[in-house]
């Protein structure tokens, strides 16, 4: 999506792009993983952009399709004096959403299971009806079927949503086809009523999820593997946040990176630590390459 945050100290705007999934691309093709993006741009210059912005960073567009009707989707970010971001969406009719309809999207899809590792959030379920989240469950199959890997972050977020429920039978659905978990335990907490994190944890895997790690702010992670003990990641170097956008994103990214590296789990997270711990020092989404921890 098309990304507004405020220029420090000035009433002024900056664009740049973003999406809870392209950031997790964006970051682990800068962690050296060869990453491709799969969703739908319109055929407008900021979709260019969009698409040059991607590419520049690394990440393959071979499924990144063009909607020939549609554009791509808004968001404007506000933090307030401790850094915790609010977002404001304009991306009902955006091309992503309308990623079903392009030509190729079939094949994209065929195309996509052959990935070592697929990932998605609850934000790619909320844009499709339940048909069509079949089809992305059947790729998920398809991936772990052939000892791939899918993670997933539930990522809930109310208003992509008719009601609690419907998100709740939508994450169900597709708990069930994954190998690694990411949720975060706010989100948790505002769509189960989770008090506690065990809770959340033993829901991901009762799901048929291997490896869990829950995020817990700065607090840092807990990793739980599923014939095992849940062990707290907390993180190295507290920080006071300048802005919260992508942090989980950016945590994500550095875990996955990290263990598909051949760290252990806890050594991922303390590295999707460091990552989320940098990227909250800085505006928007995604920071600046150099700014990258070593």
């Amino acid at each position: 999506m098309i990304e507004l945050s405020r220029v420090p100290d000035q009433e002024m705007w900056s664009i740049s792009f973003g999406g809870d999934c392209a950031n997790v691309a964006i970051y682990c093709a800068r962690l050296g993983l060869e990453t491709h993006f799969m969703s739908a741009t319109g055929q407008d210059p900021y979709s260019a952009s969009m698409r040059a912005f991607l590419t520049a960073e690394g990440v393959c567009d071979d499924l990144l399709l063009v909607h020939h009707d549609r554009l791509p989707g808004l968001y404007a970010i506000q933090t307030d004096a401790s850094g915790e971001r609010t977002f404001t969406y304009w991306r009902d009719s955006s091309a992503a959403r309308g990623f079903h309809e392009v030509e190729g999207s079939a094949q994209a899809l065929q195309n996509a299971s052959e990935a070592d590792v697929f990932y998605l959030s609850g934000i790619t379920l909320s844009l499709f009806d339940r048909n069509y989240r079949a089809q992305i469950a059947e790729l998920a199959r398809s991936v772990r079927a052939r000892g791939g890997h899918v993670a997933f972050d539930g990522n809930y977020r109310a208003r992509g949503w008719a009601d609690p429920a419907a998100a709740r039978e939508a994450v169900a659905s597709m708990a069930g086809h994954c190998s690694i978990a990411l949720p975060t335990f706010d989100d948790e907490r505002a769509l189960h009523g989770d008090t506690h994190e065990d809770q959340a944890i033993r829901r991901w895997h009762d799901a048929g999820v291997d490896l869990v790690v829950l995020k817990v702010g700065a607090e840092g992670a807990v990793v739980s593997s599923k014939d095992g003990t849940a062990e707290r990641v907390p993180i190295a170097q507290p920080r006071d946040a300048y802005d919260t956008t992508g942090a989980g994103d950016s945590f994500n990214a550095g875990f996955l990176s990290a263990y598909l590296a051949g760290a252990t789990a806890l050594e991922a997270a303390a590295a999707g630590n460091r990552l989320a711990g940098e990227v909250v020092m800085h505006p928007g989404a995604i920071i600046p390459a150099e700014a990258m921890p070593v």
